[in-house]
């Protein structure tokens, strides 16, 4: 039994087409943020291929010992690395809104035509694969509390892909061709 509201069906079908929207939009920023990503891998080794060159296997110990080459991939990788970290945290950034905004109008809309039994599906309503732990609306809060905890959930998520997702995908290039030249420079010794 639904809950007695002012609702229109106007504004029912003007959420609806906004949560369409919202889930349009996060998937094509998913598509843009792979697309970063695969470019990235793709550029990366095949910039260290050039700097290598196209005879058949490379000798690392011979790189490794030719200290402005390994400075200069080793300064490619890290500048690369960095631009394209920057490039998809804009992205990530911009996804993120539209999630937390998305998973708040599906709470403010079920909270005010949903039936009480509904109470175990709002979290289930909510773009859940970006943080297992949603926020839920609290009753009776004004703009700048809503604000300011939709800037939390934001922030919250935004620490997350960060540290879990775009800080490891970024920093592994440039990492290993510090240990790869380091080790083969040991093993020249």
């Amino acid at each position: 039994m639904m809950q007695d509201t002012n609702i229109w069906p106007e504004q029912v079908e003007l959420v609806k087409r906004d949560l369409a929207g919202k889930v349009r939009a996060t998937g094509e920023y998913d598509a843009i943020i792979w697309k970063i990503r695969t470019g990235y891998v793709l550029l990366l080794y095949s910039t260290v291929g050039l700097f290598i060159g196209k005879g058949s296997t490379p000798n690392l110990q011979d790189i490794a010992n030719n200290t402005v080459l390994s400075i200069a991939i080793f300064v490619t990788i890290l500048g690369f690395s960095f631009s394209v970290f920057l490039i998809d945290l804009a992205y990530v950034r911009r996804k993120l809104r539209v999630v937390v905004a998305r998973d708040e109008l599906m709470q403010a809309f079920l909270n005010d035509v949903g039936p009480p039994e509904l109470s175990g599906l709002r979290r289930l309503l909510t773009l859940s694969g970006e943080d297992p732990t949603l926020f839920v609306r609290q009753p009776g809060l004004d703009d700048e509390e809503l604000r300011q905890r939709l800037l939390a959930e934001y922030k919250k998520r935004m620490i997350w892909n960060r540290w879990r997702v775009l800080v490891w995908l970024y920093t592994t290039a440039p990492i290993l061709s510090l240990v790869v030249f380091g080790v083969a420079r040991f093993l020249a010794i």
